[in-house]
């Protein structure tokens, strides 16, 4: 199942007026989808507090999942990754780095 798809089924509203279908069949460099990406990635914020952290190094990308909680006594956040690891992207954009993410994001739900 493609990324849009599968973030509808679990409660997305898509923003463009494009179908599911044609937005995941556009290539990554088309603005649709990149809108689609980035508020996909706010949902994800807002509902779940999941974030994803993409940092450009020298010549690749590194991508964290983090879930964020605070707590109820102070409201201080607490973070806890829900990977031990980091992901590491040497070919590709940042868009191709993002898609992995949001991928990855979902599995948490």
């Amino acid at each position: 199942m493609d990324l849009v798809q599968k973030a509808s089924k679990l409660g997305y509203k898509h923003y463009t007026e494009l179908t599911l279908e044609r937005i995941d069949k556009l290539p990554i460099t088309n603005y649709s989808k990149q809108i689609e990406y980035y508020f996909i990635q706010k949902w994800l914020r807002e509902e779940y507090e999941i974030h994803i952290e993409l940092y450009r190094m020298v010549n690749h990308f590194k991508l964290r999942v983090v879930q964020v909680y605070y707590d109820n006594i102070d409201g201080d956040i607490i973070t806890r990754h829900k990977y031990p690891y980091t992901f590491t992207f040497t070919k590709g954009s940042y868009e191709q780095a993002l898609e992995k993410g949001l991928q990855e994001a979902l599995k948490l739900i």
